[in-house]
């Protein structure tokens, strides 16, 4: 058994054995399902389309009012502005992270 073999076989394994995207995005904004399946549909060897992605998680923070502010659940909250790798931050104070709250907000839809 070749390596390409081997790994033809484990892609066929992951997807009958993977829930379908309706079952895991269920209750979520569409976006989630649009994202999911795109990725699924990646050959393993493309490279995705990062800025398609981004625009799809963009799209949910535009349609819930959440603000682009830079900062994610995992950018230190008290790491001061100039450590944040030029990213735009606004002097509001950070409760919870963007991500944090597209996934909150999506749980309560």
């Amino acid at each position: 058994e070749t390596e390409a073999e081997r790994m033809h076989q484990v892609m066929l394994a992951k997807m009958h054995t993977a829930p379908p995207e309706e079952a895991l995005c269920e209750g979520y904004p569409e976006e989630f399902f649009t994202f999911l399946a795109y990725c699924r549909s990646l050959r393993f060897e493309e490279t995705p389309d990062y800025s398609y992605l981004r625009g799809l998680l963009r799209q949910i923070c535009e349609r819930e009012g959440f603000p682009s502010d830079g900062r994610f659940d995992w950018t230190a909250a008290d790491a001061p502005e100039a450590e944040l790798s030029g990213a735009l931050v606004t002097t509001a104070p950070r409760k919870q992270g963007i991500l944090s709250r597209m996934f909150a907000c999506a749980a309560a839809a």
